[in-house]
């Protein structure tokens, strides 16, 4: 006896509609939709959400507080739809990864792994009818950030593109997650060493505002503008002359006011590096003043044997800079 077909109790106009769809949907992302119990239950079930007061930490109660909703997402947004539809300024998501790895997340109360042949067409689904909740809470110009890495960054954005539009994808911003162990699957791989965060606005009526930050740092200021300086110091797992021995040297102050690496014959002081764990340390590659106009003065010490030159006033600020994150020897040549 035939296996039954999945569609065998559709109408013909249900299958006709079926057939429609896919013609339409000639690119973009498709998978097979899988059933939640969560949704299904919510279509019969209202969801209600009940305070608990012997929870509640009050510091000032003349200001506004905030609740967590201690509960399935899925119950929680559905709920959310019924009292705050287009009042909420912005979404932070960070869902599971669907990385393969056992106990990670679960679909329909059973964990879904790297055995599981349906698990982003699962994680998908999951995401799908979240996010279009989430979707419903958004002011006109909420924005919405969602965390992920490369196990789903794909499919999520054109999933995002589906709900929210193309023309309201803001960026995907990467995020730096280290450089150890933990970045390295196998030694035929490259390292990882960032995931994702998508950012997507309501629409049009987003508008991000610009802000110069770390303004008040920039205690320095010449015809070019404000700048601040930069550190001098390598640091990381190539700090050490013994890591990089081409990486170690002093930086020159002569008589008449220049830097230099190049040891003159008269010269008023003399810098090195500081000690990291009690070995000589690097210099930094390149070491740059920036403007907060998002300009560049001249005033660059790099590693390379040229002489640089600078001004009076920011010789003073390199002075006072080293004084703090330096060790300074004074030396002088007889010679």
């Amino acid at each position: 006896m035939p296996k039954e077909s999945k569609y065998s109790h559709l109408s013909r106009p249900q299958l006709e509609a079926k057939l429609e769809k896919l013609e339409r949907e000639r690119y973009g992302l498709v998978w097979e939709d899988k059933k939640e119990d969560v949704a299904k239950q919510c279509e019969t079930e209202l969801p209600v959400l009940k305070e608990d007061t012997s929870r509640e930490i009050i510091n000032d109660s003349t200001k506004p507080y905030n609740f967590i909703i201690e509960v399935d997402n899925y119950h929680s947004l559905y709920t959310l739809n019924f009292t705050h539809k287009k009042k909420i300024d912005v979404i932070y998501i960070d869902p599971p990864y669907n990385t393969g790895k056992k106990n990670e997340w679960k679909y329909n109360d059973h964990w879904v792994d790297e055995n599981d042949s349906y698990r982003h067409s699962k994680w998908l689904s999951f995401k799908n009818k979240r996010l279009r909740l989430a979707k419903n809470l958004l002011k006109d110009n909420g924005v919405i950030f969602i965390s992920i890495d490369d196990n789903e960054q794909a499919p999520l954005k054109m999933l995002l593109n589906k709900i929210f539009g193309e023309n309201n994808f803001v960026a995907s911003a990467p995020r730096k997650t280290g450089a150890g162990s933990a970045a390295t699957r196998s030694l035929s791989e490259l390292r990882k060493l960032n995931d994702y965060v998508l950012i997507y606005k309501k629409s049009n009526q987003t508008i991000f505002k610009r802000k110069i930050v770390g303004e008040k740092e920039y205690d320095f200021e010449d015809e070019h503008g404000k700048f601040m300086l930069g550190q001098f110091q390598a640091s990381g797992s190539d700090a050490t002359r013994k890591a990089r021995p081409n990486m170690w040297y002093p930086i020159f102050l002569t008589q008449d006011g220049k830097l230099t690496t190049k040891k003159q014959k008269d010269f008023e002081k003399e810098f090195l590096p500081n000690e990291v764990n009690g070995e000589e340390g690097n210099k930094k590659a390149n070491i740059i003043s920036e403007l907060k106009n998002e300009k560049y003065i001249p005033h660059t010490v790099g590693c390379s044997p040229t002489d640089l030159l600078t001004t009076d006033k920011l010789i003073d600020g390199i002075h006072k800079y080293f004084k703090e994150f330096l060790r300074v020897e004074t030396r002088i040549n007889t010679k």
